[in-house]
């Protein structure tokens, strides 16, 4: 399901790539925005407004994740531009025509993530409140990446030490995560009579698991540096499901990962205080990369690699694809989004 906002239909869709600032400041405005919010103003307006909006982000995390998993399945139900809408907005807010387009199966996915999240609403049940924080968590791992591992030391570390502090030196963790019912955590039933229930905060899997998928990407390009003798200069973005190579940053980093949470749980029961996962992931995640790049003696390689290329490399193929794309104008059949984008131009 897609939105075209005053671009070319035929623009592809591409990863962005992390910019540590951002990301780091828009995770401290958020969670310090939640606490003082629910220390100054009432908690069921404000637990119901971002209940609301964040369970809207999760239903439609939900629905990319059954288009991914169904559209190889049912080809035929996953047309491109089978149904096109097209409106404008008035000219002072937006110029540019709207261009939305769908098909049959990305609206069936749709309803069926909606009456998940109704249920959920209605229920609250924690396995339909895990089945949206999952699919909130493969949407935000597979849309954001890392440039390269340092960048993803800083962002790890930066975290770290925030973490560390609004859980031991402060209560906004704790106070923000029993006040808030949207799907932003994961639950763990402990007891059922009272019912209670352990948390992991989404921030503790995605953040690691942006990180493990860098590894993953490192591991292709190893695989495909040795295939090429050392000589491949790209880099990959993109992991062919067809292609077997061994995972060795992959498999350590996941395992590293799991030994970290062990012992977040095993701390939890002996302190008997909420712990700041990323106190221990955050260690383990670096210590992973850092014993499998030395013990395969690939430290140097480690630190060098980088998927952004630099500025002047960047330019030239934005001239070269200007060019074959002005090559290929005579060439580009007309399609049920350019056709909806005259009509409404014309009028």
């Amino acid at each position: 399901m897609n939105f075209y906002i005053g671009i070319d239909d035929k623009t592809k869709k591409s990863k962005e790539h992390i910019n540590i600032n951002i990301y780091i400041y828009i995770y401290i405005y958020y969670f310090s925005f939640r606490y003082f919010a629910y220390k100054f103003l009432d908690p069921f307006y404000v637990n119901l407004l971002l209940t609301l909006y964040l369970t809207l982000a999760g239903v439609f995390s939900l629905q990319g994740v059954f288009t991914t998993i169904l559209e190889p399945v049912f080809p035929n139900f996953f047309k491109k531009d089978e149904y096109v809408k097209t409106f404008k907005l008035p000219n002072f807010i937006y110029k540019e025509p709207i261009v939305f387009n769908t098909n049959k199966g990305e609206i069936v996915c749709l309803i069926l993530s909606f009456a998940i999240g109704l249920r959920w609403i209605f229920y609250k049940d924690f396995i339909t409140h895990n089945v949206l924080a999952v699919s909130f968590c493969f949407q935000a791992i597979s849309l954001v990446i890392l440039s390269n591992f340092l960048i993803g030391f800083l962002l790890l570390s930066g975290l770290f030490v925030y973490d560390i502090f609004w859980v031991f030196g402060n209560d906004v963790m704790v106070t923000v995560a029993k006040s808030f019912e949207a799907p932003v955590k994961l639950l763990f039933p402990v007891s059922s009579d009272p019912v209670h229930y352990s948390m992991l905060g989404l921030g503790d899997i995605i953040i690691p698991g942006i990180l493990m998928s860098l590894c993953l990407r490192f591991d292709y390009y190893l695989f495909k540096n040795n295939i090429h003798k050392g000589n491949l200069k790209k880099m990959f973005n993109d992991i062919s499901i067809h292609e077997s190579f061994k995972k060795y940053y992959f498999y350590t980093i996941i395992i590293f990962y799991e030994l970290g949470l062990v012992v977040t749980y095993c701390m939890l029961f002996y302190f008997e205080h909420p712990q700041p996962a990323l106190l221990y992931l955050v260690p383990a995640c670096i210590l992973a990369i850092l014993a499998c790049s030395i013990c395969k003696r690939e430290f140097k390689l480690m630190i060098k690699y980088q998927e952004i290329t630099d500025k002047s490399n960047t330019v030239d193929d934005a001239s070269k694809n200007k060019k074959k794309d002005k090559e290929e104008i005579p060439k580009i059949q007309e399609t049920p989004v350019s056709n909806a984008k005259k009509r409404i131009t014309n009028k």
